[in-house]
């Protein structure tokens, strides 16, 4: 390793280079102030005004953001900017909690001397080539070294914008509450956060990436394009964030990592590309992307390339619901429109299983005014234990069910999730230790740390849900998991259920970290492992959520239609439903609107839920019921060969390409067809002239 000779306390600014990749070291009185410019192709890749330094903190309450450069050295490829690093004493509290999660003063004088780290800045030089585009740039990471104070998570508080400024700045980032394109300007205020929308309800405010907010950045305006990603996957959580008058975009990407007093966090890679997009292009690029985040998480969990998005028709009926009888006019209807599947309530035993159960043997009128009618029993996602409830028939009526949808060539999926009811036996064990039933699970089954099962935040004790009274996460560091797996897992074989919507994946099982056992280590691993076994045999799983490595993800729009218009190609590969884009299924099947945005949706490999068993028959429109049919039949005879997207110019279609080179159009538009000859592909029937007609599938063959 060799030391770059610089005149650290003279220059108020340093400059590293290699390649075509220029980044400044803006300096004070030998302190490192900020990540200064930063330069790829001679184009600002962000505003040198807005600082740029990591932050971290140990559990104890050291707080580290104050950097002394000791030395820049070169390693082969890799750049290392050289840090000791001093804790901040004059800080009151640290982050341990007491077992109420109550703040806890730090015991330590504020004027005590600091602790001393070191940490370095790594820079090497990067390239790729995404959509037949040329990206050239640079990979960066933090690498920590102070033995005597372990740290778990350090904040990597960057800002990037394509041109140095927001002249010029599209910003794309899908995630569930914001527009996954937007254009940010100085007048502009954006956050991932959501705080002001119903996501209050929620905890997080630092969604985490591959769950909710995408593993990689992309903007793009008159100084080209700008990408970020990761060399794999891990537990960052963040928020892209700008405020009125601001000329930055501040990206906060927190790492969070098994504690250690030698860390080295997760790369981030930083690319330009000259090109200018427009829309659609950039769209096409997004894709590329996307379907790359996609492929290196499977890669990285094991997880086997998905079927495309299942037709699904959800009911769920949340209370006197039994398996033997209460969906037979779903599964008719999903027959009749031919349907893949139909999505029920929850199997398991949970607090409407346990209300009702309880009114089997004291009736409701004699509840009245007692005790039992003091007792909150929440709703069916409040889980007691993974075993399928006899209240709504058990295993054997859940079984019967599913042998019904076989016949039909219908499958059924239930519920699942990471998280139980606080009174869950699965916290604290029977009551009654002594005499418990054998199948009943106690404490002994998952002891782990401080608080067993449960996942606990800060203290290690209190629960780490943004449902204090219905739902604690799991701690699947612990022995729980494989009580959780077996369960899941089991219930499939037996019963022929064929998989599950995973309830908050995000937000109660992906983000959180053993604080119980002392560890720290995230448990992000275990929800993927899960969910790649399930795939691994066959099972079809829903994550309510934006997961990188599934097809199938099925968030809510509580932001609004964030994906109105020329953004619905966005909610590519998905299952997100028709909920606040103003279409009911009624009008739908009634012909009040026209089915075209189900069509369109196909056409991305977004299949909605439908609730089309909910509407009357007497409104059904004998034209519209046909329409919906035969999308239906475009999409399922399309999907096998839907593998690589290209969305059309002037909003012509979406092209898709198979992994044979086959070519299939989603026409959306009368026009013709140059580059081959489309044949219908439900009907056979090659088109006259090469003509095309809307709202048609077209397979393309050579000429």
């Amino acid at each position: 390793m060799s030391e770059i000779k610089m005149e650290i306390k003279e220059k108020p600014i340093s400059r590293i280079e290699f390649d075509n990749t220029s980044i400044e070291l803006v300096t004070h009185k030998g302190c490192l102030r900020s990540i200064g410019a930063v330069t790829v192709n001679g184009t600002h890749l962000r505003n040198a005004q807005v600082p740029f330094l990591p932050w971290f903190d140990s559990y104890q309450g050291e707080v580290f953001d104050r950097f002394m450069l000791l030395s820049v050295a070169q390693d082969g490829d890799v750049t290392r900017v050289e840090l000791q690093t001093e804790s901040n004493s004059d800080f009151p509290f640290r982050e341990r909690r007491d077992c109420s999660g109550d703040l806890c003063f730090r015991n330590r004088s504020f004027d005590a001397p600091p602790l001393s780290v070191k940490l370095a800045i790594c820079f090497k030089p990067a390239a790729a080539e995404i959509g037949r585009r040329v990206f050239s740039g640079f990979t960066y990471w933090f690498e920590y070294t102070g033995e005597a104070c372990p740290i778990h998570r350090l904040l990597d508080r960057g800002s990037w914008e394509l041109g140095g400024n927001l002249d010029d700045v599209n910003l794309v980032c899908r995630n569930w509450l914001t527009p996954p394109r937007m254009r940010i300007a100085r007048e502009t205020t954006y956050s991932t956060v959501g705080l002001d929308n119903w996501a209050n309800l929620l905890p997080g405010n630092m969604w985490a990436r591959w769950s909710l907010l995408p593993g990689f950045d992309m903007q793009y305006g008159q100084e080209g394009i700008l990408v970020g990603w990761f060399d794999q996957v891990s537990l960052v959580r963040t928020t892209l964030e700008s405020n009125t008058g601001e000329d930055a975009i501040r990206i906060n990407d927190f790492h969070w990592f098994e504690q250690s007093g030698q860390i080295s966090t997760n790369p981030k890679t930083i690319l330009h590309c000259p090109d200018i997009l427009e829309h659609t292009a950039a769209l096409n690029l997004w894709t590329e992307l996307q379907d790359r985040d996609r492929e290196m998480s499977q890669r990285q969990f094991g997880i086997p390339e998905e079927e495309p998005p299942r037709l699904t028709l959800s009911e769920n009926v949340w209370s006197g619901f039994n398996f033997d009888t209460t969906y037979e006019h779903v599964l008719e209807t999903a027959a009749e429109f031919g349907m893949d599947q139909i999505f029920v309530d929850v199997c398991w035993e949970q607090g409407e299983a346990l209300k009702e159960s309880l009114a089997a043997v004291v009736p409701l009128e004699k509840q009245k005014g007692t005790i039992f009618e003091k007792y909150q029993h929440r709703n069916m996602c409040c889980v007691l234990d993974f075993k399928v409830a006899a209240a709504h028939g058990g295993e054997a009526a859940l079984k019967r069910l599913c042998d019904r949808a076989s016949g039909k060539g219908v499958k059924v999926i239930s519920w699942m999730a990471a998280h139980v009811h606080p009174h869950s036996v699965i916290v604290d064990g029977p009551q009654c230790l002594e005499d418990a039933h054998a199948d009943v699970p106690s404490r002994e089954h998952f002891k782990h740390g401080m608080n067993g099962a449960i996942a606990g935040q800060e203290s290690g004790r209190h629960p780490w849900t943004g449902y204090p009274n219905s739902c604690w996460t799991l701690n699947l560091n612990s022995p729980v998991y494989d009580y959780l797996c077996e369960n899941l897992l089991g219930v499939c074989e037996r019963t022929g259920l064929s998989g599950y919507l995973w309830d908050s994946y995000s937000n109660l099982g992906w983000w959180q970290v053993d604080y119980s056992d002392g560890s720290m280590r995230p448990q992000f691993d275990r929800m993927a492992g899960l969910y790649a076994e399930m795939a691994r045999r066959g099972l079809y799983v829903k994550p309510e959520a934006l997961v990188a490595f599934s097809s199938h993800s099925c968030c809510g729009l509580h932001g609004g239609n964030v994906y109105a218009g020329d953004l619905l190609g966005y909610s590519y590969d998905t299952t997100i439903d028709l909920n606040n884009t103003g279409i009911s299924n009624e009008a739908l099947l009634s012909g009040e609107v026209s089915p075209e945005l189900v069509f369109r949706c196909f056409a991305h490999r977004r299949v909605p839920s439908l609730r089309l068993h909910q509407v009357p028959r007497d409104k059904w429109n004998e034209t519209s019921v046909a329409t919906m049919k035969k999308y239906f039949a475009m999409y399922k005879a399309a999907r096998g060969i839907m593998k690589r997207r290209t969305v059309l110019a002037d909003d012509a279609g979406v092209l898709w390409e198979g992994d044979q080179g086959e070519q299939l159009l989603w026409s959306f538009i009368e026009g013709t067809w140059t580059e081959g000859q489309p044949v219908e592909l439900l009907t056979g029937r090659s088109t006259e002239e090469r003509r095309l007609e809307p709202w048609r599938v077209y397979r393309i063959e050579a000429i």
